[in-house]
């Protein structure tokens, strides 16, 4: 009988384990979705801002 609780203990907390990582998980994706999209807009600013100014450097001279 204390095997079978043991078990079940242990199955429980496996589960509510995994159900914690997998919220975690969702929470980083988001995270991250958040910074792509924030990355994508400074890049459309940037490209708005200076996509008209000639590019100088060393491949130019």
């Amino acid at each position: 009988m204390n095997k079978k609780i043991i078990g079940i203990v242990l199955i429980l907390f496996a589960s509510g384990a995994w159900l914690y990582l997998n919220y975690l998980n969702q929470q980083e994706q988001l995270a991250t979705e958040e910074a792509h999209k924030a990355m994508l807009q400074a890049r459309a600013q940037a490209k708005a801002r200076f996509g008209s100014l000639p590019r100088t450097g060393l491949a130019n001279q």
